[in-house]
């Protein structure tokens, strides 16, 4: 069952809440201003760099958790953002989540960054969803339009759809990766 606007707000699943992000059956959430940035020395790397890079890593797998890590930034913190074509960077909302072990969470794109040419990409149940997970939501987010787009910090960008579910026999909070994060995170 989805649950309505009465039900999450009664349910206290978001700090901060506000009334006015409310809709029927979802919850506007918004952009903090942080984001990961894929590191210059990756998006400039030659082609033969990086097939190099990658047969090494056929041969030594256990290096492949050390050398993701060096995919991202830091996390930055700015008002605005611009994205140009193509670009790609995983943020996270100003919204922190707390999820009973009977309701799990689906983040969607709103429709009018959707136009624009936001993408927020869907791997299925996002962390967040778990039951039992805590934190801030992470976004990936790349600009798939032929023309520069501008996030805001603060602006509404996603929204999130409530399930009510049965809980499961290990929850995210005793398993997940990402609990109690407060700013964006790359893969772990």
């Amino acid at each position: 069952m989805v649950l309505n606007d009465v039900l999450i707000e009664e349910l206290c699943l978001i700090s901060p809440y506000e009334p006015s992000l409310q809709s029927g059956n979802s919850y506007d959430c918004r952009w903090s201003g942080k984001y990961l940035a894929p590191r210059p020395e990756w998006v400039n790397m030659g082609e033969m760099e990086m097939l190099s890079i990658m047969m090494e890593l056929e041969r030594y797998p256990e290096q492949w958790e050390e050398l993701k890590k060096t995919f991202w930034t830091d996390p930055i913190e700015k008002d605005f953002l611009i994205l140009k074509p193509g670009d790609f960077v995983i943020m996270d909302t100003i919204e922190y989540f707390r999820f009973p072990s009977n309701i799990c969470g689906q983040l969607l794109l709103k429709s009018s960054p959707a136009r624009l040419g936001f993408n927020h990409a869907l791997a299925g149940w996002f962390d967040a969803g778990h039951p039992g997970f805590h934190g801030t939501a992470t976004l990936e987010v790349a600009n798939w339009s032929k023309w520069p787009l501008m996030l805001r910090k603060g602006q509404p960008f996603v929204q999130m759809v409530f399930h009510e579910c049965y809980p499961p026999a290990v929850g995210y909070d005793k398993k997940g990766n990402y609990n109690g994060q407060a700013e964006p995170q790359q893969a772990k």
